[in-house]
């Protein structure tokens, strides 16, 4: 896979919707431990706000990492690599965003 072509999969397999998640869990980490006790998820905080930091600083800038990996291990590892870490990154936010969602609606209850 090309360089160029690399950060255009990247983005594309991450999503803008899960890129503004991954924003959001990361600067409000300190909420992620009390979601994820509350919530009906079996992710650990720490697995959420990592997966979190990495689609955050991998959405903005995928080639340097990309590179180093490329050079270490070639070019079809990488590939297979990034495909399995991040599908694991974004099922992970995803996830945690839905168990997010069903506590708020437990919590902030609509009235009539």
């Amino acid at each position: 896979m090309q360089p160029s072509k690399f950060t255009e999969y990247a983005h594309k397999r991450i999503g803008i919707a899960n890129y503004n998640r991954a924003e959001f869990i990361v600067r409000n980490m300190d909420h992620v431990p009390k979601i994820c006790t509350y919530a009906a998820t079996e992710l650990s905080s720490e697995h959420v706000v990592q997966c979190a930091d990495f689609i955050a600083r991998w959405y903005k800038n995928p080639m340097p990492l990309y590179i180093r990996w490329r050079n270490i291990f070639g070019p079809m590892v990488t590939v297979r690599c990034t495909r399995r870490l991040l599908t694991e990154w974004t099922d992970a936010v995803e996830e945690f965003w839905r168990a997010r969602e069903r506590m708020a609606g437990q919590v902030y209850v609509k009235t009539k």
